[in-house]
């Protein structure tokens, strides 16, 4: 997927010429340089396996607790809402208590078992889940309009082969008392995850086009993610980041319903 393409071009004889010179050598010298050092390709040594890096702008740390919002948290620690199989709160309708002005409520939630992870919402801190921590963790923090920055990190708990990485976003709205399925990853519920895996996973997640609910009012983009694996080709560690962009407009249905997508800013 993300393996440099190598093109053959006809050169006439001038441009052959043109290449030939000192000029020429040190432009070709430049490209294949830079080619040798992108970051789009994966490692071929050791137990890395860089799949895709950040881009250009640094990797997002903020090593603060999560300023976490609502009468489900405490502090940074928060009691996860209970759920189904697909994330839909059981009992939909609750109602989440007071939303700051101009801001939405967001949730975002592990799963289940031995992985230590680490979930970075930019201007608002770290939600820790320990490997010791069996249980989904979750935290909600209320966020404006407009682009906010996600950090997802994970590793394999002591002893475990590899990781399952898993990260669930949901956008909650007030007036239709519905929580809307923002985002979702899932790499291999089954075992742990593989370079393979993640890559499908990706690719799956890109036919979406950054709105994985069509009721809800905010958008994913700009997914970048890299990978540790062992020789056997399980993913030890993932660090994944992405683009939360909201929209100020609120959802008009709830989840579930008939909706043809964003249609308003």
């Amino acid at each position: 997927m993300y393996d440099a393409a190598v093109r053959m071009t006809k050169f006439s004889s001038a441009s052959v010429s043109a290449l030939l010179s000192p000029l020429g050598v040190l432009g070709l010298l430049f490209l294949f340089g830079a080619a040798c050092g992108s970051t789009g390709t994966a490692a071929t040594s050791g137990t890395r396996s860089s799949v895709r890096s950040h881009g250009a702008r640094a990797a997002l740390t903020d090593d603060r607790p999560l300023a976490t919002a609502g009468a489900r948290c405490t502090g940074a620690a928060c009691q996860c809402r209970e759920v189904d199989a697909r994330g839909y709160t059981v009992g939909e309708g609750t109602n989440e208590g007071a939303i700051a002005e101009g801001h939405k409520r967001f949730e975002f939630r592990t799963a289940r078992g031995s992985d230590d992870v680490q979930i970075t919402v930019e201007g608002r801190g770290t939600l820790h889940k320990t490997s010791d921590v069996v249980a989904s963790t979750c935290g909600y923090v209320d966020l404006p309009p407009g682009e906010h920055r996600v950090r997802l990190r994970v590793k394999a708990g002591a002893g475990e082969g590899g990781t399952s990485p898993r990260i669930l976003i949901f956008e909650h709205s007030a007036p239709q008392k519905s929580w809307y399925g923002t985002f979702s990853l899932a790499c291999n519920d089954a075992g742990a995850c593989t370079r393979a895996d993640m890559e499908d996973r990706v690719r799956e997640l890109g036919k979406a086009h950054g709105l994985f609910d069509p009721c809800g009012s905010t958008k994913v983009t700009d997914i970048h993610w890299e990978a540790d694996k062992a020789p056997d080709e399980r993913v030890t560690s993932l660090d994944l980041e992405l683009t939360l962009k909201v929209y100020k407009f609120s959802p008009r249905f709830p989840r579930g319903g008939t909706c043809k997508g964003l249609t308003s800013e």
